[in-house]
């Protein structure tokens, strides 16, 4: 059940397992920056996100952050911040 303690435990450990598995070598990628926009600027689960976008994620990790995000992969990033958002009402 969400909410229970053991049930997000087990979800932090999933989402990290994930995010270990990625090959981001740099400081510089652009998941960091997405990172960011969804915890600090729009107070989205990130654990949540993390392990119900792998595939946009397999596509973010492609970039930089100072490099042009294709705008298909930046829409469908704000797609899965407004369904979040929605849900958050």
């Amino acid at each position: 059940m969400i909410g229970d303690p053991k049930y997000d435990v087990v979800q932090i450990k999933e989402a990290y397992d994930y995010l270990m598995t990625l090959e981001i070598s740099s400081t510089e990628n652009a998941l960091w920056k997405f990172l960011h926009l969804l915890i600090w600027h729009k107070g989205i689960d990130r654990v949540d996100w993390i392990l119900q976008n792998k595939q946009l994620i397999g596509e973010i990790i492609k970039y930089n952050y100072n490099e042009k995000i294709p705008d298909h992969i930046v829409d469908r990033f704000w797609k899965s911040v407004q369904y979040y958002k929605k849900l958050d009402r």
